[in-house]
């Protein structure tokens, strides 16, 4: 139903409900609330497949380490509280632990990781070309750190090292500026670790970043339980789903904007059409897309019939990697 994509793309790229009433999406959620005798926001979290909103808090407080929930809970510990709200596989936000400590100093190799993993600037060969480095590695993550740092392609964008009277640590054209000098055994230990950490290497979600970048885009509706736990994960970390997706270079596209115009939703992959009509989705290609095709896609808000935490529809995964 074209209601739950939309409330759930609200949700995405905002990570809550506030402003929710200005959008298009404002009447039709405020229908559903005083249907059922509760407030927007609840109601919001409800189409999300949640009973209410204190059951999202609780699932995110426990992901985040945060044992004050336990008062309000049947556990005693956050292991048997992550098994009585059935938390999913992310149950426990791991950020990577730093290894190195040069002339004092942690974080360096956060530092090189966080560059290479946005680094548009270095191109590595691929299987069909030349890849932009960030590219690369998403398409590495499986394989093994030392089959990635033997690569000849990898080694020529390692950073390079200086040392300038800077307040901290910095990289700028491609070299990390220290107040001290690095060792040589240290320059090549940074950059393992930033490698380590730029393929998600030991974070205890590596499974997310191996998922296929298509199970993502439908995940709400092929695997509910899985994408709820993103959603929390997403936002102990803070961040928004779509910051999460973005990970992984797929883009969350602003439906509610799109229909607010066409009274209708689609992706666009490439040369196709992914459209909703009903319960599912449909693909077609682009050029036979047409204006009389979106005419007959429009679907008023209506949420009557509409179940909070019901069965979704069953979308068909796509295989594209890059949506727009």
């Amino acid at each position: 139903m074209i209601f739950r994509d939309l409330v759930c793309n609200y949700f995405e790229r905002n990570g809550g409900f506030n402003g929710v009433e200005a959008s298009c999406i404002g009447h039709a959620l405020a229908d559903l609330a005083k249907k059922n005798s509760i407030s927007m926001e609840e109601a919001g979290y409800q189409v999300l497949g949640y009973r209410d909103k204190k059951e999202f808090e609780n699932k995110l407080a426990v992901i985040k380490g945060d044992e004050t929930v336990l008062e309000g809970l049947k556990s005693d510990n956050l292991k048997d509280a992550a098994d009585e709200l059935k938390i999913g596989k992310l149950r426990k936000l791991k950020r990577p632990a730093g290894k190195l400590k040069i002339n004092g100093v942690r974080g360096l190799e956060f530092l090189v990781a966080e560059f290479y993993k946005n680094d548009l600037t270095n191109v590595v060969q691929g299987k069909n070309g030349y890849e932009l480095l960030p590219f690369w590695l998403f398409n590495h993550v499986n394989s093994s750190l030392e089959k990635v740092l033997d690569n000849e392609g990898i080694k020529k964008c390692f950073v390079k090292f200086k040392t300038a009277p800077c307040r901290q640590p910095v990289i700028l054209n491609k070299t990390l500026y220290t107040s001290f000098e690095i060792s040589s055994s240290d320059k090549e230990a940074i950059n393992r670790e930033a490698f380590r950490l730029a393929l998600h290497k030991g974070e205890g979600n590596g499974w997310f970043y191996k998922m296929p970048a298509d199970s993502l885009i439908f995940l709400s509706e092929n695997d509910p339980e899985t994408y709820k736990n993103l959603l929390e994960y997403a936002a102990a970390m803070g961040k928004t789903y779509a910051d999460l997706l973005n990970t992984k270079f797929v883009k969350i596209p602003d439906f509610l904007k799109l229909y607010e115009n066409l009274q209708c939703i689609f992706y666009k992959f490439g040369s196709q059409i992914a459209y909703r009509k009903g319960s599912a989705w449909f693909f077609e290609e682009a050029f036979h897309f047409l204006s009389d095709t979106v005419n007959t896609l429009r679907e008023p808000l209506d949420v009557s019939s509409f179940v909070a935490g019901g069965s979704p529809g069953t979308g068909r995964c796509v295989d594209a990697i890059h949506c727009f």
